[in-house]
């Protein structure tokens, strides 16, 4: 019989869509994903509700019954003999599409002495770079003198799953989560934003700010913003985005933000554990960083940045491999969606409030 999906719009208009019949395992359920995604119509003025009624609940429907991976993945130590007894914060790095990025990272890490007093936990979320990363790992551990761990998951969790996964290996009682091409610009900036957030690390959230190779700022905390562009849905905007790192201020206490990135983020690992974690039902990776500053503000945690610790940060470098296909903006779109049946009612207050102030 032939598969497909029919809609019957509001307006009346009626729309038939083609599939493929799947025949999906359940290990393979973002191929579900795809295939739904590549049958909403390109252009049509009634996505949102096509998303509220049909699109949205199926994607959410498939991706909640994905196989859960049954281990923790497998675990391997580098350069043990240099790991530090007590380390302050475990700097979880997740990794997917690119390996080379592990390099670059470790390079910048081992000629900065304050490194050596944390723990480096790299997750490979991407079983296709399992070997060459393993067989990589032999000869860095040999040119980079600084301890650092490998967590080798065997299906791609996604970059909600992954940093779950790295968070539960992770031995410092402070967590800093990691983008793979996020870069430091000088020594002793984890310490530095340790120690200039003192106490409020019990009961915040910490970003620092993130800089474009050309120094032109990337991220300076994020805002909710009601777009236009996708049908008024919640997205993140990164105000003063791409304007020259000298117009803006070089704070040297926390500043309060509405919403930080996950790109580079100091949170307990209590904390962590408290608000749940990053949340899986995003696919992939959109809003798990909004999502997680929403739901911690729920259990009473501040959000902040440290305006003059600063990184590179080559925005979206370490997912240039990633197909780009058109579903993927599909699906980004459905992250989106979902992000605003979870937390519109709240972000509404929220804004109401920041005005008021």
């Amino acid at each position: 019989m032939p598969f497909g999906i029919r809609l019957t719009l509001v307006s009346g208009r009626k729309i038939n869509r083609r599939c493929r019949k799947p025949t999906i395992p359940p290990k393979e359920n973002l191929e579900g994903v795809r295939q739904i995604l590549a049958t909403v119509p390109h252009k049509t003025r009634e996505k949102r509700t096509l998303f509220d009624d049909v699109y949205g609940p199926a994607v959410e429907h498939v991706w909640s019954h994905r196989k859960q991976t049954t281990s923790e993945g497998d675990l391997l130590e580098y350069n043990n003999h240099l790991k530090p007894a007590n380390p302050a914060v475990t700097v979880v790095i997740p990794v997917y599409g690119r390996h080379d990025f592990i390099e670059y990272q470790l390079s910048s890490f081992s000629t900065d002495p304050d490194m050596k007093n944390h723990e480096l936990l790299f997750i490979i979320d991407d079983p296709r770079l399992t070997s060459v990363v393993k067989e990589n790992a032999e000869w860095l551990k040999k040119i980079y003198s600084i301890s650092f761990n490998i967590l080798y998951l065997e299906q791609n969790l996604g970059y909600a799953g992954a940093n779950n996964a790295g968070v539960r290996k992770a031995t410092a009682q402070n967590i800093l989560l990691l983008n793979s091409d996020v870069l430091p610009i000088r020594d002793g900036w984890l310490t530095e934003l340790i120690t200039a957030t003192g106490d409020n690390i019990k009961n915040a959230l910490v970003g620092a700010r993130l800089l474009y190779e050309d120094n032109s700022v990337q991220h300076d905390g994020m805002e909710f913003f009601a777009s236009p562009f996708v049908d008024d849905l919640w997205t993140n905007i990164h105000p003063g985005k791409g304007l020259p790192v000298d117009l803006f201020d070089q704070n040297k206490t926390l500043i309060d933000r509405q919403l930080i990135t996950g790109a580079c983020l100091l949170i307990t690992k209590s904390n962590y554990e408290l608000i749940g974690g990053l949340d899986e039902r995003y696919i992939l990776g959109d809003f798990e960083d909004s999502d997680l500053c929403m739901r911690a503000r729920q259990h009473g945690l501040e959000i902040k940045i440290l305006q003059n610790v600063e990184l590179y940060h080559l925005e979206r470098q370490s997912q240039s491999l990633v197909s780009s296909d058109r579903w993927k903006q599909e699906l980004t779109y459905y992250n989106c969606w979902q992000h605003t049946q979870q937390w519109d009612s709240a972000i509404r207050r929220l804004n109401t409030d920041r005005h008021d102030a």
